[in-house]
């Protein structure tokens, strides 16, 4: 699975949000009945991965943990603040209170498809974020290019 895209929503007073039918449809049937898992992100947003993906991405953290402290700290700080959420039949997930305030979401969210993963922002610190790296576009590009 591959999630592209933005996609703005908003929290209901229950912390809930619609997950993009766009991303809805890439996950399919299957693995929604399976539900997803949330966990913090990088950057101070939030992390949503259906059971397969975060399977992947729990292993491959997994493999690094003999690699020293550091790793380990990651580790537990990425796997013990996850939580598995379902998906009601409007498309929604409850995002966990201590989530939802790390990331600073409390009304306004922005999904962003990020490959194998897809990120929930809130939506202010999104726009402020983006408009900083769209202005460094070219810059980031060429950073890039050059570690590749």
């Amino acid at each position: 699975m591959r999630f592209f895209g933005q996609f703005s929503g908003h929290l209901d007073a229950k912390r809930r949000l619609t997950v993009p039918q766009a991303f809805r449809n890439s996950i399919g049937d299957n693995e929604l009945r399976k539900g997803l898992v949330v966990t913090r992100g990088f950057d101070t947003c939030l992390w949503l991965f259906p059971a397969s993906g975060w399977d992947a991405a729990a292993a491959e953290l997994c493999r690094s943990v003999f690699s020293g402290a550091d790793a380990r700290m990651l580790e537990r700080l990425f796997l013990g603040g996850a939580v598995e959420v379902s998906v009601d039949a409007q498309g929604r997930i409850e995002l966990p209170a201590p989530l939802a305030e790390r990331a600073g979401i409390s009304d306004g969210a922005v999904f962003v498809g990020a490959g194998s993963r897809i990120e929930i922002w809130d939506a202010a610190r999104w726009h402020s974020m983006q408009a900083e790296a769209e202005s460094r576009f070219e810059e980031l590009g060429e950073a890039f290019a050059r570690r590749a």
